[in-house]
């Protein structure tokens, strides 16, 4: 078993494992206990250990069960993934490109992911995907593969390089993108057996990363170093998500842009929260999120600006700025 795979398994899986290693944490986390039921908590050690030193910052508020997601409010599929899936795990809104999900799985959760009820109820890898290459040949103006999730490089190298291999017989297909939040997370991720599996399919395809972080407190040393090798060989680029006390400043998003820049990565996307049932609390005004844009407008080039995102709540369209 590799090292990244080893902190995987021995990731916190409930609040009780957490309150046996930190007792410093127990009345803090005691009332969470009821959230849990609802909303597991899945965190890397290295995360948690991050977290009990700062109980109430940035990553405690994007991991930690939080009373708020008990609320009512909200919607399950609030950008409408279900309503246009043609085939099990593909889902086309777009004529020249789709989402792929080879895993409900991730290497954390996130308390504020739009599909967090949907990865909550499920927990599997899918090994073939025959449906969606047939899909895919029929098809021909798909041009780009999108893998999503849960996160894709759960997979392993093996797993991957067979989707991989598989997309390859597609002839139109030229790019291959992947979503992801390992680098951030699980650094180790990104190793040399990783990067050679890729490497074969350079001549044959486009391959690009997009790294989700929403704040400098993410980058330590050890995830820098794991971006850097990324960015050294592939166009990487990053998202985020607009989320109240978090990262709700233009302030909070030059200093992030700034750093992802020196690591040679792109900021990509900022997206505005969606309506997501049991995540009601992360969310910011409209108004907010463009003066944000506004205010990083006067301190960021426009090639390095990130584009903001805004969610239609019909789910047919998006507002981008």
């Amino acid at each position: 078993m590799k090292p990244w795979q080893v902190q995987l398994q021995n990731s916190y899986k409930s609040l009780t494992q957490v309150i046996l290693d930190y007792p410093h944490l127990k009345n803090k986390l005691n009332p969470l206990l009821e959230v849990e039921k609802k909303y597991p908590i899945f965190i890397p050690k290295r995360i948690m250990n991050r977290i009990s030193k700062d109980i109430n910052g940035k990553l405690a508020k994007q991991f930690l069960p939080q009373l708020d997601e008990l609320s009512p409010n909200g919607l399950y599929d609030p950008i409408g993934d279900l309503k246009n899936s043609p085939t099990n795990r593909l889902v086309h809104r777009y004529e020249n490109r789709v989402l792929f999900f080879p895993t409900s799985k991730c290497p954390i959760n996130c308390r504020y992911c739009f599909r967090k009820n949907e990865i909550s109820s499920t927990d599997k890898i899918f090994s073939k995907n025959d449906q969606a290459i047939e899909y895919l040949q029929d098809h021909p103006l798909i041009n780009e593969i999108i893998f999503s999730g849960g996160d894709p490089l759960i997979l392993t190298d093996n797993q991957l390089d067979a989707h991989l291999e598989s997309f390859v017989k597609v002839k139109h297909i030229k790019q291959i993108r992947f979503h992801t939040r390992f680098p951030t997370i699980i650094p180790d991720r990104i190793d040399n057996d990783f990067q050679l599996m890729l490497s074969k399919y350079l001549d044959r395809f486009e391959i690009i990363f997009v790294i989700h972080t929403n704040c400098t407190e993410e980058l330590d040393d050890e995830v820098k170093a794991s971006l850097s090798k990324l960015s050294k060989n592939y166009t990487t680029l990053s998202q985020s998500v607009i989320l109240k006390n978090i990262n709700d400043s233009s302030e909070s998003f030059y200093n992030l842009s700034k750093a992802l820049l020196e690591l040679n990565i792109r900021p990509y996307y900022a997206h505005f929260p969606d309506d997501v049932l049991g995540a009601q609390h992360f969310k910011i005004s409209k108004h907010k999120a463009h003066q944000i844009h506004s205010d990083l407008r006067q301190k960021i080039s426009g090639h390095s600006l990130p584009v903001f995102i805004f969610e239609n709540n019909s789910n047919t369209s998006k507002e981008y700025v």
